[in-house]
């Protein structure tokens, strides 16, 4: 029997992907985050590098985060899913969304990237590469 698939698991999975982006793009960034686009491209660049090395990263007991890419002002994060042992929950994509828009807009360094054009994608896919669903954050998205 299938587990169904929880709330918690879109939170690890957001909650990582935070995380990683901060602390690399922060590292990257003056003070007070990027100021202009060539910052920001410089930044995804460097933390696609650094983050590649350590992927595949198991977030949860269902969900890994695959592979990160950058194309110009897009941060992309590439999440595959256990479906064969968990069910996802009707709302999956759209709980993920919500909980990874709230973490993205309350990081100041995220934030400041976004106000220069920035945009944060997640993709989600299942064991069988078949997409699930994914979503963008933008700067329009935080108000």
């Amino acid at each position: 029997m299938n587990k169904t698939l929880a709330t918690l698991l879109v939170l690890a999975a957001g909650a990582l992907a935070l995380v990683f982006a901060r602390e690399l793009f922060h590292a990257e960034t003056p003070v007070g985050g990027p100021n202009d686009a060539a910052q920001v491209e410089e930044g995804f660049k460097v933390a696609v590098a650094r983050l590649r090395p350590m992927l595949p990263k198991k977030i949860d007991a269902a969900t890994t985060l695959r592979d990160v890419s950058s194309a110009r002002m897009v941060l992309t994060y590439h999440y595959v899913v256990d479906s064969d042992n968990y069910d996802l929950q009707p709302n999956f994509m759209q709980t993920a969304q919500r909980v990874t828009t709230t973490l993205v807009c309350n990081t100041q360094d995220m934030r400041s990237a976004m106000k220069v054009g920035a945009v944060y994608e997640y993709k989600y896919s299942d064991g069988s590469s078949k997409p699930l669903g994914g979503f963008v954050v933008t700067s329009a998205d935080c108000g």
